[in-house]
């Protein structure tokens, strides 16, 4: 099984997940992920990263919703600024990273679902997470053996 998928859309969220949000009425579930908007976030991974470690230092950062990641963000100031500066909202942030994490899980355990259980999955998902499904097996496609 390759979980490089999700590995990769769990580092994201890693990154982040020490930053926080605060979302309202939004649903991850009804976030659709593009191309730019992953590169903009990947991007970001490195000074994410640098300023969770520089401010997040015993902040207690718990982030289980979107609507956390986004007060969390909102509320550490390098981390709203780096958000900002790659024309990101922290709500657009944080829906993005809980949609990318859930299509990153997908994709990264889809194999040991089988082709009947990673369908069944598909057929319970949004049309908006089967769209970040797709886009996370196109952007990480499964290494050639």
């Amino acid at each position: 099984m390759n979980l490089a998928p999700l590995f990769a859309a769990a580092g994201l969220a890693l990154c982040m997940t020490c930053s926080g949000a605060a979302l309202a009425a939004a649903d991850p579930s009804r976030f659709l992920l593009t191309p730019e908007l992953m590169t903009k976030m990947k991007a970001m991974e490195p000074e994410a990263a640098e300023a969770v470690e520089r401010e997040g230092e015993g902040k207690g950062m718990n982030v289980k919703t979107a609507e956390d990641l986004q007060r969390q963000i909102d509320g550490t100031p390098a981390l709203r600024q780096l958000v900002a500066r790659h024309g990101l909202t922290s709500e657009e942030y944080a829906m993005a990273m809980f949609a990318a994490l859930h299509a990153g899980m997908h994709v990264g355990f889809e194999s040991a679902m089988g082709k009947k259980g990673a369908a069944d999955a598909m057929a319970g998902y949004t049309q908006e997470q089967r769209a970040n499904v797709d886009l996370i097996r196109k952007l990480y496609p499964p290494a050639q053996h």
